[in-house]
């Protein structure tokens, strides 16, 4: 019924709020006459056909659609999606739906995601897992900048944003269980939409989108990054198979026994094929080391550059110290739709702001990281490390 309440309150604009109250409301017409007053007359019926249906099975389809809208019930959230003004909808003398403008319930700036998609723009999705969560809010918020991302690069002959949209997804099973991005990965790449996507555990990928549609995203994904402590065997084994095997000399010794023996002993050797890396190594993968697969590459073993060792970490220990003592900083204020804080840009032409181009002085004259020359304590050592100089990682092996 969500489904069918949904597009019903989009046809009322500022009613939204209604489309949380009308499932409460089994035997309501609105809904109805919405949809068939907007050219949806299938529609219009399949609801009103679920509506006469016995009190027990509309109760099902109604319970459902509470399950799903629920997140409309907490006050803060209803704000963060209703429009500034309410309207008032009703059914005049004629049976044909009226609106009329209604009170205004509060003054936060309105996203334009249209806008959002066709800038430079960052948009933080952020909610937490558990009780009172708001993942619902920004799972749909995901998901609609990326269907109008997508819509956008369409507008154009390559069929791709003219300036790539990185979408980084983290903690993605709990607060944004988008059913959709399994298909978003099949072809997001070639519409110049990079998704990246971080998750705790494979299994927790799997229950949220079945294991089906997970081994799509895993075939789909352009690079896939394992930083240890996974105890899904199958998914370690795979990835053993995939680093591959490797030969390994053994020797076997045996002595001449008996009575005609003359005590001597012979040493022979032999060649044995052996995983490269083991599902026990894997699962007790170091913290400072990461597996890398990638297309085109033999799979890598690579060493974790964190925050702390870079030119960075003063600047994030500081602005992590301010969030905790909640500062308000003046890069952190909301600003209302058009207005903005940057200079204005010089010449600039469409929607998309210009970006100047770096030249090779200036590039040259940018800080880099560099990972062997980090200041924080050292890796520890550990055996794996042996593999970095191996053959087994060098290019064009067999």
């Amino acid at each position: 019924m969500a489904t069918l309440a949904i597009p019903a309150m989009c046809y009322a604009p500022g009613f939204l709020l209604g489309t949380s109250n009308k499932p409460r409301e089994t035997q309501s017409q609105i809904p109805v006459q919405v949809l068939a007053q907007n050219g949806y007359p299938d529609l219009a019926n399949t609801m009103q056909g679920k509506q006469n249906v016995n009190a027990k099975q509309r109760d099902g389809f109604y319970d459902m659609a509470r399950r799903f809208l629920s997140t409309l019930d907490e006050p803060r959230y209803e704000e963060t999606i209703l429009p500034n003004t309410r309207i008032t909808i009703g059914t005049g003398s004629n049976g044909r739906i009226t609106i009329n403008p209604g009170r205004e319930v509060h003054d936060l700036p309105e996203l334009d995601i249209e806008h959002v998609v066709r800038s430079t723009d960052t948009v933080y999705a952020m909610s937490k897992n558990g009780p009172g969560s708001a993942s619902a809010l920004t799972t749909a918020l995901v998901g609609a900048i990326g269907d109008a991302a997508l819509e956008y690069g369409a507008q154009h002959t390559s069929g791709r944003l003219p300036i790539p949209a990185v979408m980084v997804l983290d903690e993605a099973a709990n607060i944004c269980k988008l059913q959709q991005l399994p298909d978003w990965y099949s072809h997001f790449g070639s519409r110049g939409i990079v998704l990246i996507t971080i998750l705790q555990s494979p299994s927790q990928a799997k229950k949220v989108w079945g294991e089906t549609n997970f081994a799509g995203m895993l075939d789909a994904c352009n690079m896939l990054w394992y930083g240890g402590n996974v105890q899904d065997r199958e998914f370690l084994a795979a990835l053993s198979d995939e680093i591959g095997d490797h030969h390994v000399q053994t020797e076997s010794r045996s002595r001449d026994a008996g009575i005609l023996g003359n005590g001597q002993s012979t040493v022979s050797t032999s060649w044995q094929k052996e995983k490269i890396l083991t599902v026990d190594e894997l699962k007790a993968l170091p913290q400072r080391r990461t597996i890398v697969t990638m297309g085109g590459s033999k799979p890598l073993l690579v060493r974790k550059n964190f925050w702390g060792d870079t030119r960075f970490a003063d600047d994030i220990t500081r602005s992590l110290a301010e969030c905790a003592a909640d500062v308000d900083r003046a890069e952190q204020k909301a600003l209302p739709p058009g207005i903005s804080d940057r200079a204005a840009a010089t010449e600039v032409t469409g929607p998309i702001p210009r970006i100047d181009t770096l030249t090779e002085k200036d590039l040259g004259a940018l800080p880099a990281d560099q990972v062997d020359g980090q200041t924080g304590p050292p890796a520890p050592a550990h055996t794996l490390d042996d593999i970095f100089d191996s053959e087994f990682f060098a290019e064009g092996t067999p």
